[in-house]
């Protein structure tokens, strides 16, 4: 069995070595960069199955360099996991509305990181399936989302929240559940997680995100799909 490459960038290199140690006995293969600098270059140079990157190294620039993983067509799709000290419920959602899968604090559980990069992946090995209609085709299997025609750029967190609501159409899904089937079980999260993703993809896929057609919240409640608007 190919083992998943993963790219963990930190300025801290004893945290470096620690992650890297730990995902060795995961079954991973690590590379590491202590640099943004040294990051991008890894990236041209591997096929990268996943980054586990902290936000806050170089003041703040490990945010501007997500944005530049999500806006390159080469590395738009890798999944990535953000690490930072910081605790504020902006921080996190400042890293999920750039683009991030997840987020961890520091310090973190292995066993945790362990999961919560499990879970990334496996929202990734849905089986062969395709959706079609009016206005959109969803390939599960080579994780390609058409709007009439053109293809929507999601990370892979925002393609599979929207495979999951497509495949049930007209179901109301609480955060909790959207929680319970695209993360797993054994790590806490919390219902906010599935606001900021929900928003995310709004701003990709409806015509007007401040009008959603496709993507309805039920007030208080959670989230359904509505197929009446062309998909399924």
């Amino acid at each position: 069995m190919t083992k998943r490459k993963i790219l963990v960038v930190d300025d801290n290199v004893e945290v470096l070595e620690d992650i890297k140690k730990a995902l060795k006995s995961y079954n991973y293969e690590v590379k590491t960069a202590a640099s943004i600098e040294n990051a991008k270059k890894c990236l041209n140079r591997s096929d990268i199955d996943g980054i586990i990157l902290d936000g806050f190294i170089e003041n703040s620039g490990g945010i501007d360099f997500l944005k530049e993983i999500r806006m390159a067509h080469s590395t738009m799709k890798i999944p990535v996991l953000l690490l930072s000290e910081k605790r504020e419920e902006i921080d996190l959602i400042l890293g999920l509305e750039m683009g991030a899968d997840d987020y961890m604090y520091k310090p973190y559980s292995k066993r945790e990181l362990n999961s919560r990069l499990g879970a990334i992946f496996r929202r990734m090995n849905y089986s062969s399936s395709i959706y079609a209609a009016k206005n959109f085709e969803i390939n599960i299997e080579n994780h390609i989302i058409l709007k009439r025609g053109e293809i929507l750029d999601l990370t892979p967190t925002e393609f599979e929240l929207l495979a999951v609501l497509s495949k049930y159409p007209q179901k109301v899904f609480t955060r909790s559940e959207l929680l319970d089937i695209l993360w797993s079980d054994e790590v806490a999260y919390t219902t906010r997680t599935i606001d900021v993703h929900i928003s995310n993809l709004r701003n990709k896929l409806e015509d007007d995100p401040a009008k959603p057609k496709y993507i309805k919240t039920i007030r208080g409640y959670g989230y359904r799909f509505n197929n009446m608007e062309g998909l399924l």
